[in-house]
């Protein structure tokens, strides 16, 4: 089985143009003025789904502490919601009942969206000047949205080490499909010498670059060595100020277990480990999908044959969620080839649902979920066909799979049933749940929530 999944030429030459469109100085301005990342927010079809006919409803958002900013008269009525999964969620909910009838038309079609109108025409006017057929500028201006979405990624994940007279931006070194190359980004970072030195002693921990610990702590005061455990509390960083202080050698398999959760040194400690615990070990981070994609390719191609296959028996469905993401969303049918002997009924009738769902009914690109979700039920058994459509799915499966949808009857076939008290879906990192008023007691209006998901923490 070849597990390596090379981008195209074309694929390949468009992120290096929507790298470009991403660092333009006028983009960035844009977004720096607004104050939080508008490019994550809901693309036309979510507004399509959200903001028609007369229903309005109030806007909700836990992007971090970044809140989307609303004009409110003092007649709105705020609560405080918080839930406990995800990490600095305080949720303000405006009430549709507001008095002031001139507001509802912003509750209705929320800033947030016309904000994320404009970054879209700007971004489009930047691609505009390249030389490439207007048939692929609108994927270019997709590319960028999933390229700031790295960005964003990156700075959730270093969060205590970042430095705001450093533009970190200009450090980052790019993989040829898009992706920010952590690993690389991480050694340049550790020589800067403008960073604390206590927080590039903490990178070259985290990403497990020996000679930068072992030099950076020799060079270290004792105030800048006590200072690194205020900076970050990881265990990680713990550890290796441990074998340091009593001249140990480095047990790397507690290292990578006690990385689990923030496997940002996989790289390296990966291939210390012995195969069974390689095989553990992945199998665990999948449960747990604290991996990113490409590190996810990059340890099932150090398993032997025997190995990579137990962790597809164990995870089947972690690995092929894992494939519907950017940029590896064209390789999900090449891999679930390979999955059918380890992939069971539920599995795939849940992979469905997630397609359908958070793919298919939102989409935030141009890629095409809808066919691949056509391929995928074509590449499956009889039997897994006979599960799937015993279920609630069996409805909008059955008129998806046999007719081509339009959005009006894609959203009339996966809206929620009259049991349902939300629909709930994930792109581009960000959760959405589309609240319904009035089948909850806690939740007197319709709204949107939009929650950061957690991201693994320095």
């Amino acid at each position: 089985m070849n597990i390596n999944f090379v981008s195209s030429l074309s694929h390949i030459t468009l992120a290096k143009i929507a790298i470009q469109v991403s660092n333009d100085p006028e983009v960035r301005c844009f977004e720096d003025d607004l104050g939080f990342p508008v490019y994550l927010l809901p693309s036309k079809i979510l507004e399509t789904l959200l903001l028609n006919g007369d229903s309005s409803f109030a806007l909700s958002s836990t992007l971090l502490e970044k809140l989307v900013c609303l004009t409110k008269p003092e007649s709105f009525n705020i609560k405080q919601l918080f839930y406990g999964r995800y990490e600095s969620l305080s949720v303000v909910v405006f009430s549709a009942a507001a008095s002031a009838k001139s507001f509802r038309e912003k509750l209705r079609f929320p800033l947030c969206i016309l904000h994320s109108k404009k970054w879209e025409k700007l971004v489009k006017k930047k691609v505009s000047t390249y030389p490439i057929p207007a048939n692929l500028q609108e994927k270019v201006a997709d590319m960028v949205r999933h390229v700031n979405s790295e960005v964003e990624k990156w700075f959730l994940d270093h969060s205590p080490i970042t430095c705001r007279t450093i533009d970190m931006r200009n450090i980052f070194i790019w993989k040829s499909n898009g992706s920010i190359d952590r690993v690389k980004t991480a050694e340049v970072l550790v020589q800067v010498e403008r960073l604390n030195i206590s927080k590039r002693f903490i990178v070259a921990s985290f990403y497990c670059l020996e000679g930068d610990v072992i030099s950076l702590w020799n060079k270290m005061t004792e105030k800048e060595k006590r200072r690194c455990c205020d900076i970050s509390s990881s265990l990680v960083v713990r550890l290796w100020i441990k074998w340091l202080q009593d001249g140990e050698e480095i047990n790397w398999r507690r290292l990578a277990w006690s990385s689990v959760l923030n496997p940002l040194g996989v790289r390296c400690f990966f291939l210390k480990l012995r195969p069974n615990s390689k095989k553990s070990w992945l199998a665990a981070s999948l449960r747990l999908r604290t991996l990113q994609n490409d590190d996810l390719l990059f340890c099932l191609s150090h398993l032997d044959r025997n190995r990579r296959s137990q962790v597809f028996e164990r995870c089947p469905s972690q690995v092929l969620e894992s494939f519907l993401e950017w940029p590896f969303q064209s390789s999900f049918l090449k891999m679930s080839d390979y999955m059918w002997d380890y992939l069971k009924e539920n599995e795939f009738r849940n992979l469905l649902h997630l397609i359908l769902y958070q793919k298919v009914l939102v989409r935030f690109g141009n890629f095409d979920y809808l066919e691949l979700l056509k391929e995928f039920w074509e590449q499956s058994p009889p039997e897994y066909k006979e599960y799937a459509l015993k279920n609630s799915l069996s409805t909008p499966l059955s008129t998806i799979i046999r007719h081509k949808c339009s959005k009006s009857v894609l959203k009339k076939e996966l809206s929620p049933s009259s049991v349902q008290d939300y629909m709930y879906f994930e792109a581009l990192g960000i959760q959405f749940r589309y609240f319904l008023g009035g089948r909850s007691p806690d939740i007197n209006s319709m709204y949107l929530e939009i929650n950061r998901l957690r991201y693994p923490r320095m």
